[in-house]
């Protein structure tokens, strides 16, 4: 392997190079994301609902920060 051979000075005894390469490129999706990304897209229109509905109605300041770190 020709990367093995370059790298050799920078390897430890007993250390070889398992792979080489650049990984996959452009959007790779998995069978869990058909749940996660809509979940994700509603949970943040529901916190920006909610910050809008607090600065809009003056609600107390503590509602006002409450959906900040959503």
């Amino acid at each position: 392997m020709i990367i093995d051979t370059t790298f050799r000075s920078d390897l430890l005894p007993g250390e070889r190079v398992l792979w080489s390469g650049a990984p996959a490129r452009g959007l790779m999706f998995r069978a869990s994301d058909l749940l996660l990304l809509p979940f994700g897209v509603m949970f943040t229109a529901f916190s920006l609902f909610w910050e809008w509905m607090a600065i809009e109605n003056e609600a107390p300041l503590f509602f006002r920060f409450w959906g900040v770190p959503f």
